[in-house]
């Protein structure tokens, strides 16, 4: 049905338009899809999902504050 199309790994070209217009902080920080519900405790990133947020944490790791902290605190 019209009402059931799956995209089949290719976001199709409306959706990509309107994910751009969305701001960096209320994406999610591997796929970019709008309104992440996960959030690093460091405020700076948000994710969809664990598999989003364990994809690029080698990137964040570097700059995330809060896994910082609590390396020297050990």
């Amino acid at each position: 049905s019209a009402g059931s199309d799956v995209y089949k790994g290719q976001v199709p070209e409306e959706l990509n338009k309107a994910q751009s217009k969305v701001p960096a902080q209320l994406r999610c920080g591997a796929c970019g899809i709008s309104n992440p519900s996960n959030r690093c405790p460091c405020g700076n990133a948000h994710y969809c999902s664990k598999e989003c947020q364990v994809q690029v944490w080698k990137e964040h790791k570097g700059d995330c504050a809060f896994h910082k902290e609590r390396k020297c605190k050990k």
